[in-house]
């Protein structure tokens, strides 16, 4: 990955100048985003710098394991204390987005700040929010670009340690689903050695990150797989609706849903799979693929999101999860006859 040497100078002259600094990720973040932002955060630390971990908003179970969770300011808990590090920051790291939005009800705080504001990112569809922009879609995962970033920066070796490299380790093995998906590149794997070398116990990450569900999380999997999968062989898809009633009946948590939409990828001749959940007032999508089914493209077509070719998001509000897979049903056959079209 190559990054232009003049924004590397000018991101080291605005860490130089700083006399406070914000890392902030993104609403919900997940392994990626918290792991970037945490290495960030770490980094400037170790530099000798004020500086403030920031998230908009809760995060998965699976990753309170992480280190600085204790330092997280939220904003969904303690807004005052938020917009105080947001305010009084002369800089603003926004790791894993490269657009406001994706702060969520902290949209408003961030695009009001002064501070210059440097994006790392690996997501399509970069626009020109933030002073400085570093977005890379080729790569693995915001973590691998915030550690060509931090590698770069003078006297990194001094600065980049083990709880650096198990940030940026996570962040990494979540993006890429244990290395399954975007992490062709023998770069991924390189950056993965040296984050090893200082020392990481992988097996206790993965086990961190997979292994700490609660049984309910485990019984609805199984609900879903039974009763709520839908398979449209016709268009190489497989779709499910998590409603409210079976979110209550299970016990959901934040959390609960990650990873399920992937299941139905492990069945011969599915290439997509889309994952509804029902939230009180707009229906949340989750959307993954196999060989060229584009989801980033359905997402944005089609259901306001966006995302990446194989893994992608979207969001419809004021509608039932029976509405959205009608929506879904209906779009498809003009979609599928597209992607068969390009093959």
């Amino acid at each position: 990955m190559k990054i232009d040497t003049t924004i590397l100078q000018s991101i080291q002259n605005e860490i130089d100048k700083a006399k406070k600094i914000a890392v902030l990720g993104h609403h919900h973040p997940d392994g990626d985003s918290m792991g970037g932002s945490g290495a960030v955060y770490t980094f400037l630390k170790n530099m000798g710098k004020e500086v403030g971990l920031l998230m908009p908003s809760q995060f998965s179970p699976s990753l309170a394991w992480m280190p600085n969770v204790g330092e997280i300011i939220r904003y969904d808990l303690d807004k005052n204390a938020f917009e105080k590090s947001i305010n009084e920051a002369d800089l603003v790291f926004c790791v894993d987005y490269n657009e406001a939005g994706r702060t969520g009800a902290a949209e408003a705080v961030l695009k009001n700040s002064p501070a210059t504001k440097i994006v790392l990112d690996h997501h399509p569809n970069s626009g020109s929010y933030g002073n400085y922009i570093i977005c890379e879609t080729s790569v693995s995962s915001a973590s691998e670009v915030v550690y060509e970033v931090l590698s770069k920066l003078n006297n990194a070796e001094k600065y980049i340690c083990k709880t650096v490299a198990e940030n940026l380790f996570t962040g990494i093995m979540t993006d890429t689903i244990c290395f399954s998906v975007n992490s062709s590149r023998p770069r991924t794997f390189e950056i993965a050695a040296k984050l090893l070398k200082f020392g990481l116990d992988k097996d206790k990450i993965y086990g961190n990150v997979n292994f700490n569900f609660s049984e309910q999380r485990m019984r609805l999997m199984g609900f879903i797989l039974d009763s709520k999968m839908n398979i449209l062989p016709e268009y190489n898809l497989a779709y499910a609706v998590l409603s409210l009633k079976d979110q209550e009946k299970y016990n959901y948590k934040h959390g609960d849903a990650e990873g399920l939409v992937n299941l139905p990828l492990s069945i011969k001749g599915v290439d997509a799979s889309v994952l509804f959940i029902e939230k009180e007032d707009y229906v949340k999508l989750s959307l993954r693929s196999t060989n060229d089914f584009d989801v980033n493209k359905l997402a944005r077509l089609h259901f306001n999101g966006g995302g990446h070719q194989r893994a992608a998001g979207g969001k419809l509000d004021d509608i039932s999860g029976e509405a959205a897979t009608a929506l879904l049903l209906k779009v498809l056959p003009d979609f599928y006859a597209d992607y068969k079209g390009q093959k």
